[in-house]
């Protein structure tokens, strides 16, 4: 809430709505060295109706409204998820590493919930980043102000059949070894884990 408080923005966190734990699916958080909550990002879904994603809500009374409601509801089929309130703390050491593991979240979710498309809405600078994982941008949406005028939200969608053609060269490799991890051990326990970094799935935590 520190990231979101500081910039006036914490309402969007709609923290009531969320606190008993009943809309997140995933969470997943990162600790520093001496156990200090640096990172974190949840999951919603899969979703039964478009109605459920909180994109539409961001939409609604802008130009756009339709076809975001439109596109989720037209990937529901397959299975919808939708990353939520990613933040890193401005005092953590190493944030690029940070949001490099958090880009990476989005392919690890698609497989845990056994579900093709994974979304997300932020400002676009964030989205770029997220890029480096798969993520394409909805380019057909037009931007919305939300939560003000200061932010120009975007909307991007992942999808398992195709993500890896469009992933970084330099993330690539931390994907598919995060994941070999998981399919083989069914648990996120131990995804990523090396002398300087450990990841796990909600109910767990992301080290760097």
């Amino acid at each position: 809430m520190e990231n979101y408080r500081h910039y006036g923005v914490e309402d969007v966190l709609e923290y009531d709505d969320i606190a008993d734990g009943r809309t997140t699916s995933l969470f997943f958080s990162a600790l520093d060295g001496v156990g200090r909550v640096v990172a974190g990002l949840r999951v919603q879904g899969p979703y039964m109706h478009a109605d459920e994603a909180h994109a539409v809500q961001e939409w609604t009374g802008h130009p756009g409204v339709t076809e975001v409601y439109t596109m989720i509801e037209g990937r529901i089929p397959s299975g919808v998820i939708e990353l939520k309130t990613a933040w890193t703390s401005p005092r953590a050491d190493r944030r690029e590493e940070l949001t490099s593991a958090l880009s990476r979240i989005a392919p690890h979710a698609m497989m845990l919930l056994g579900v093709r498309f994974a979304m997300a809405t932020a400002a676009g600078y964030v989205l770029d980043r997220w890029a480096s994982c798969g993520g394409l941008m909805a380019s057909d949406i037009p931007g919305v102000p939300y939560p003000d005028d200061r932010y120009l939200t975007r909307m991007m969608w992942w999808d398992k059949a195709t993500y890896a053609d469009t992933t970084d060269r330099t993330q690539l490799p931390a994907i598919m070894s995060e994941a070999s991890q998981l399919s083989a051990g069914g648990s996120a326990e131990n995804v990523g884990r090396s002398p300087r970094r450990e990841v796990r799935q909600a109910n767990g935590v992301c080290r760097e």
